[in-house]
């Protein structure tokens, strides 16, 4: 799934053990008669969603599905490699039947008692990096806990964690897990108080990383700290507890009698228990380590929800939304103008919910999120499906950066709590730098692609990229030739100097105008090429500065670009062009994974930034 959901879930993630396991198939599966799954419009089951790994993957992640509902992963269309599988929540690492090679297209299916979704949009696996870099072992690591988390992980490795005081290999894990593809809560053996800790990932492709830097076994805490519950929802059969340390043991007790237990992976754990929670219910768990908590506080299930938060803002085209602060196990159904559309399930963070295959998201829909499980329900905020475009530097010729629609941020909402990365997309070269400010088109239409709102971004070797702005997968790419590798006094940059000012598009004319700089192909000059489709200003008026924004002026319908600097010329040739934004002028591919990557965010304000 995506890197921000990733980080999300590492704060309220899942306990490791048998809590959440999954059975070969479902049975009957409460819906609640006001959402039918098959109404006059088709079929409301979302289609799941696959996240990206690469090749060597023996697992892929889904989610965007029914709690309990059967999944089935088929490869290139026909070929069963994964289920059928019935996991209790709505999210789940679908073990496969073979390991997974480049150019691989995998789709999955959910089956709700007896109606079946269409398939996913295709997930293509990209190609493992020819080197792995070396991850991190989390500092939350405690004598007698049994979990190391290991961070900075390519989706598709295996995970080796080493006791370097012994020498031994004391857990293994892989991604992509129950918890996403970038990291691993490896279960070892019992830590051992003052003992330093490695861990190297490594592929079947024969690419291994170094050993991470050491990390040390923290003391047993004494006392150890009682955990703390959320209110238990009458009906579910998940707990979620506060203030966890990592590798404990956590169990969750009915009066006197255990309902549930697993391994801790974050300090804050969702934890699957049976038999499902009744009103009679008292509720309340305990950690372990070397030694063992106080009971957390008695809890009476309650029959009620907190409100989800539908994320806004929701663009025309848009094939999914986002869920904030779903309850573990709940079903989410997602409505447009009161009819659903959409039929998936919660998630730690924040929840993915694709659309059905007949439905689509048009200016001015209504559009609401219902969560239950059994009787309980609620409703999120109501959100309008409005977006606009960001199709030059800082909204606007003027550059103010003023979104003068803006109607969701507030100060109160822009927090950690609800504004943050939605999804990473992967750059295919780790040597890459973005420096200019991504560009969004809402509705466009990318061939063979289906309607997106779009995310476009330019890059230092040259390159455009077209990405989904939900999911961050990548749509096209556009190489503009080679670029100037490390230019006298460019050395601000990384490698390479290639496009560092913002675009601007034209969204009337589908044409987006791009400045690049390239190698020169004939003897040394301080000449460079200026090639445009329509003629210049006599003034620029942008301020003479290193990294420059192409001013477009629609009402001219005019290009102005200010001078190269003198150090540009004399190592560059600086060449303006402009190339469709359709697919006609771009090629497709697989997104492969590397070290150079961007987050997209919301709401309005997507904030981007280059990760290593």
């Amino acid at each position: 799934m995506r890197a921000s959901l990733i980080a999300v879930r590492i704060g309220l993630a899942v306990v490791l053990g048998f809590s959440f396991m999954a059975s070969a198939c479902a049975g009957d599966i409460f819906i609640n008669p006001k959402y039918p799954i098959r109404g006059k419009e088709g079929v409301a089951l979302s289609r799941p969603h696959v996240e990206l790994t690469s090749e060597c993957s023996t697992h892929v992640y889904v989610d965007s599905f029914v709690p309990k509902a059967t999944l089935k992963i088929f490869l290139n269309g026909t070929t069963l490699i994964g289920g059928p599988v019935a996991p209790k929540v709505g999210y789940y690492a679908v073990p496969l039947s073979q390991v997974l090679h480049t150019g691989d297209a995998i789709t999955a299916t959910q089956t709700v008692n007896g109606v079946t979704s269409v398939p996913s949009a295709q997930m293509i696996v990209g190609a493992m990096p020819a080197s792995l870099l070396a991850p991190d072992v989390g500092s939350a690591i405690y004598a007698c806990g049994r979990v190391a988390p290991v961070n900075g992980l390519v989706s598709g490795v295996t995970v080796e964690v080493q006791d370097e005081s012994t020498g031994t290999t004391i857990g293994n894990g892989f991604t992509p897990n129950d918890w996403g593809g970038d990291w691993a809560p490896v279960v070892t053996s019992a830590l051992l108080d003052g003992h330093k800790l490695r861990a190297r990932q490594s592929a079947c492709t024969g690419a291994a990383s170094p050993l991470s830097g050491s990390r040390t076994v923290n003391a047993d805490p004494a006392p150890v700290n009682a955990q703390t519950l959320d209110e238990p929802i009458v009906g579910n059969d998940s707990i979620t507890a506060h203030d966890l340390l990592t590798g404990s043991e956590l169990k969750a007790f009915d009066h006197a009698t255990g309902i549930g237990s697993g391994l801790t992976t974050a300090s804050t754990n969702s934890m699957s228990v049976f038999p499902d929670l009744a009103s009679t219910s008292s509720i309340t768990a305990q950690q372990s380590l070397c030694n063992a908590s106080a009971l957390s506080p008695p809890s009476t299930p309650v029959a009620r929800l907190s409100p989800p938060i539908l994320v806004a803002p929701v663009c025309p085209g848009q094939t999914a939304v986002i869920v904030r602060k779903s309850t573990i196990n709940a079903t989410l159904v997602l409505l447009k103008n009161g009819v659903p559309i959409g039929y998936g399930g919660a998630t730690p963070g924040d929840a993915p919910l694709d659309l059905a295959a007949f439905a689509t998201l048009a200016n001015n829909d209504n559009l609401q999120v219902a969560e239950y499980i059994g009787s309980v329900s609620a409703l999120s905020n109501p959100v309008k499906v409005e977006c606009r475009d960001v199709a030059t530097y800082h909204n606007d010729a003027q550059r103010t950066g003023w979104n003068s629609s803006e109607n969701t941020l507030t100060p109160a909402n822009v927090n950690a709590n609800s504004f943050g990365p939605i999804a990473t997309a992967r750059l295919d070269d780790d040597n890459d730098q973005i420096d200019a400010q991504p560009l969004i088109v809402t509705g466009q239409k990318i061939d063979g692609e289906g309607v997106h709102t779009v995310a476009y971004v330019v890059t230092e070797n040259n390159a455009v990229y077209a990405f989904d702005d939900f999911s961050g997968a990548k749509l096209k790419k556009k190489t503009l030739g080679a670029p100037v590798p490390r230019p006298l006094n460019c050395e601000n940059n990384g490698p390479a100097v290639g496009i560092n000012s913002t675009p601007t598009i034209d969204v009337r004319s589908q044409t987006l105008y791009v400045v690049t700089y390239r190698m020169k192909e004939c003897r040394q000059s301080t000449n460079f090429m200026r090639w445009i489709w329509r003629p210049w200003p006599t003034n620029p008026a942008l301020p003479s500065r290193s990294r420059r924004a192409i001013r477009w002026t629609t009402a001219q319908r005019r290009i102005s670009i200010p001078p190269s600097s003198a150090s540009a010329r004399r190592c560059c040739r600086r060449t303006a062009m402009s190339i469709s934004v359709l697919a006609r002028s771009a090629t497709s591919g697989p997104c492969i994974p590397a070290v150079g990557s961007l987050d997209i965010s919301r709401p309005v304000s997507r904030r981007w930034r280059k990760t290593s």
